[in-house]
């Protein structure tokens, strides 16, 4: 299956607001809306932050503020405990927005932009342009993707032998797996594997691995699930 980019699925009907939009106003755009964050642009576009229901969760206005015990104050340096004010005192965007966000262009893959996603624990990433903002890859944009993909894989004609070929090269590159004790064959487009390999992990990874390869209709798996020397 060939790669998707970020500019394969993000949205691009984006819900902006401007640095100077009142709090109140952006908590609004966001019930009204449904959405959990919304994009800080300046008037050419360009991205400058985003405020997402955990920038305004904590307010002094409605009561939400922690009380926190002057002990604990001491672990806080003092620029911590000025952004925290900021963020509980602040009245718009540019004061409560989390400006270090992490953006990708419209080339990263989807697998760059869902791996930002997990290691960072985010649910949006922003795509950005020659420093404009163009679109917004959420994790919803990402399940609609997994939701929407079918099995493509099955309607790709190959000969048998290149469809075998492949399944060697992607095994022989997937450190989890020992070829040497494993036997693949293709018929009809259907893969036939045998042989032994260490867990029940790996017997499953191997069969998804077979599975994606294009032209992949079926696969019977007689392996054996069984401890191998040095794995």
């Amino acid at each position: 299956m060939d790669r998707m980019l970020a500019r394969d699925v993000m949205s691009t009907d984006l819900i902006v607001v401007a640095p100077k939009t009142t709090v109140d106003k952006i908590a609004m755009i966001m019930m009204l809306n449904m959405i959990s964050a919304v994009p800080v642009v300046d008037e050419k576009f360009h991205l400058l932050g985003i405020v997402s229901e955990g920038d305004l969760v904590v307010r002094e206005d409605v009561g939400t503020v922690p009380r926190q015990s002057w002990w604990l104050k001491l672990f806080e340096s003092s620029d911590e405990l000025a952004r925290d004010y900021t963020k509980a005192h602040g009245r718009t965007a540019a004061d409560v927005m989390t400006r270090h966000v992490v953006s990708v262009g419209p080339d990263a893959t989807t697998a760059q932009v869902a791996d930002i996603m997990r290691r960072r624990g985010i649910k949006r990433v922003p795509v950005v342009e020659d420093g404009k903002l163009i679109g917004m890859v959420t994790r919803a944009d990402i399940v609609q993707m997994v939701a929407l993909g079918g099995s493509p894989a099955a309607d790709v004609k190959r000969p048998d032998n290149e469809i075998q070929d492949e399944i060697m090269s992607r095994l022989k590159q997937a450190s989890w797996v020992d070829t040497a004790f494993l036997s693949i064959s293709v018929q009809d487009h259907r893969a036939e594997v045998s042989g032994l390999i260490a867990s029940e992990d790996r017997k499953h990874a191997l069969n998804v691995l077979i599975r994606e390869v294009p032209g992949v209709t079926a696969v019977r798996d007689t392996t054996r699930v069984m401890p191998l020397p040095g794995l």
